[in-house]
């Protein structure tokens, strides 16, 4: 996730990391699992978003009525 994309909240964290005194080895372990929870819920926002475009076109009343 691009530092673009970023919230206030997300900044933060990014801001923590970089401030706390940690290994460099940690610190870009952290930074990996920062990445991978953002893209894991992004993939989850967009699964959720797809599926609700979905049913809305199956609850589209029939021409039949």
């Amino acid at each position: 996730m691009s530092k673009v994309k970023q919230t206030t909240r997300g900044s933060e964290l990014y801001k923590r990391i970089r401030d706390i005194q940690m290994s460099e080895a940690d610190r870009h372990a952290a930074l990996n699992a920062v990445h991978q929870a953002e893209a894991m819920a992004d993939v989850l926002i967009w699964a959720k978003n797809k599926l609700t475009s979905i049913s809305t076109f199956f609850l589209k009343p029939s021409l039949k009525h």
